[in-house]
């Protein structure tokens, strides 16, 4: 006993404590601006980060923290057991599922703990901003140069070469978007504004170019939220109108020939999600209770050879011809929801509704916070959910990250312990 309780002493001294928790605040503020630039150095990061957790959570007691989403979380978690165990893809699914609940439950629970702290959320809406900045550069980048400088579509490296960036790569940050829209509506210098405004314009602008169109939708929606709930109503306004006139007037890359219309925003590659979705579809049809296994659509290679009992023999020699931007096999759904569907089945479907009705209740009682977090918040959750719909994979570093980030800020808001 006094063997172990010497270490476990020194782990609880105020010292180390303070150094844990500088290194969780830095670890963490890494992460999120790691993400959506190196995976590699992301993930050192989450390893600082969970280290410092554990020796911050040796100076508090209950180790684990209580919540009313530990038990949604437990049924998540158990789903994707299943889901693996019983994949017709077992060995592959296995080695997501270690892979991808190590991450989920370092995530989740770093940032819980590092919102424990008012004073961190300004911060963390600082680094969303830059991190916004810096890929709107790199997408302005390639749309002059031809190539990128950051490497920010490292999503496509290796797999498929490309002038702009992957046009869904634009919807995994917009929840960090949502964060910067929420703080430039606060009352704070106009130098700081401007550099919010700038980095917005710069986003917003690379993704226009490079035909983001789920972004824009979930835009719309976002900053309609915003406006009906800040006190500060003028910056959304703008926002909301100049939303519309992209809409309705400004030329994209590929029709230079042509005004972009609400008609052809909604139309293009509409083929493609198609052919996903009934694929998804199907794929959970075949296997509607656990799915078909973890990251089914992670393997671009072997995918082909996959999907193609989920297509009729007419429709395949047509994809194989080509035509209408059509690519086979498909890469991942375009659809979270159907994602889960096709990966989790109903069990995990069920799981996931059942996080978001604990996310989106604490964030309803968690009002009463101060304006910047819950707007913040609400807000990416929101786009979360739109972009969801139509062009995220549920499976990627760069979603789950920041859908994990946003449970434990949820949770920080509600204020439990």
């Amino acid at each position: 006993m006094k063997l172990g309780s010497k270490p476990l002493a020194v782990l609880k001294s105020e010292r180390a404590q303070a150094v844990a928790g500088l290194t969780l605040e830095t670890s963490f503020l890494a992460f999120v601006a790691l993400l959506f630039f190196s995976r590699k150095a992301a993930d050192v990061a989450l390893i600082l980060l969970a280290l410092s957790w554990m020796v911050r959570r040796f100076g508090c007691s209950p180790f684990f923290p209580s919540s009313r989403l530990r038990l949604p979380l437990l049924f998540f978690l158990i789903s994707m057991l299943l889901s693996a165990l019983f994949a017709e893809e077992r060995s592959h699914s296995l080695t997501q599922l270690y892979s991808q609940v190590s991450k989920i439950l370092v995530i989740f629970l770093g940032s819980w703990e590092y919102f424990r702290d008012e004073e961190r959320y300004r911060r963390l809406f600082w680094v969303s901003t830059w991190v916004i900045l810096l890929i709107g550069v790199d997408g302005l980048a390639q749309l002059v140069q031809g190539h990128d400088w950051i490497r920010g579509s490292e999503l496509w490296r290796g797999r498929v070469t490309a002038h702009f960036a992957s046009p869904t790569f634009f919807a995994y940050p917009f929840p960090l978007l949502a964060f910067s829209l929420s703080l430039w509506g606060e009352r704070i210098g106009w130098w700081k504004r401007a550099g919010v405004g700038l980095a917005i314009l710069t986003f917003l602008v690379s993704s226009f170019a490079t035909q983001t169109r789920s972004v824009w939708i979930a835009l719309a929606l976002v900053l309609l939220f915003l406006f009906l709930s800040s006190s500060r109503k003028i910056p959304y306004l703008i926002g909301i109108g100049f939303v519309a006139l992209a809409l309705a007037v400004l030329p994209i890359s590929s029709a230079r020939d042509r005004l972009f219309s609400a008609a052809n925003f909604l139309s293009e590659q509409r083929y493609q999600r198609i052919l996903a979705w009934q694929i998804s579809y199907r794929m959970f049809l075949s296997r509607p209770l656990l799915g078909k296994g973890l990251d089914f659509f992670d393997r671009y290679q072997r995918n082909e050879a996959l999907q193609r009992p989920y297509l009729s023999p007419l429709l395949y020699e047509k994809l194989r011809k080509g035509g209408k931007g059509v690519v086979f096999p498909i890469y991942h759904p375009h659809s979270i929801y159907l994602e889960l569907l096709a990966s989790q089945g109903v069990v995990g479907m069920a799981a996931f509704l059942s996080i978001l009705a604990v996310l989106i209740h604490s964030l309803w009682k968690g009002k009463r916070s101060p304006p910047l977090p819950f707007l913040g918040t609400s807000a990416a959750l929101l786009s979360f959910l739109v972009l969801g719909a139509v062009g995220t994979s549920f499976y990627h570093p760069w979603s789950y990250g920041i859908f994990w980030l946003l449970a434990g800020m949820g949770m920080s808001l509600r204020g439990e312990e």
